[in-house]
């Protein structure tokens, strides 16, 4: 079985999905007239203050509100563009994009060794301690039952053994 580094798939992922983005946003400029750019300009600043306050009130990490802007603008032009260039197989592209990108977001710890692992174990508990509102502990809790699952997953006896022992850190 060949195992791909997180740190090689994250590169190859991003990599294509820029190039994607480029071709998209390039088409969407280009083949978008200037009345169609103001809409999109005026939904996507519409959204980035949405996003803005909506991360704000649920989690309470205040997000700048340019780069929110700059980015949603940027992927609505692109994706618009592709359409514009691709026609129906713009769904397929974007649809590999997504689906080849949910590793990084819900598998990411399989990607890790375990020693790895452990180290963003370690990481949180850190957190953890320093955390100064219920949002942070919330997130720091979060990676490290992400962590704990994967451990199980990988070793189910081990952990059964660790968590009976009532140690601290994992074995």
């Amino acid at each position: 079985m060949v195992r791909i580094s997180r740190r090689w798939y994250r590169r190859a992922w991003l990599g294509v999905a820029a190039l994607v983005g480029s071709i998209g946003l390039g088409a969407g400029v280009v083949l978008l007239g200037t009345a169609s750019l103001a809409m999109i300009a005026v939904t996507a600043s519409c959204l980035a203050v949405a996003l803005c306050l909506g991360c704000a009130d649920l989690t309470g990490v205040r997000l700048p509100p340019l780069p929110v802007l700059a980015g949603l603008l940027a992927v609505i032009v692109a994706v618009v563009g592709l359409v514009l260039l691709l026609d129906s197989a713009a769904m397929h592209v974007l649809a590999a994009l997504a689906f080849t990108g949910a590793p990084l977001l819900w598998l990411r710890d399989r990607f890790l060794d375990t020693d790895q692992l452990r180290g963003r174990w370690d990481d949180a508990a850190a957190r953890l301690e320093r955390a100064h509102d219920a949002a942070e502990a919330a997130a720091a809790l979060r990676v490290r039952a992400s962590c704990l699952a994967e451990l199980e997953r990988r070793d189910p006896e081990l952990v059964a053994r660790w968590l009976a022992a009532g140690h601290p850190e994992p074995a």
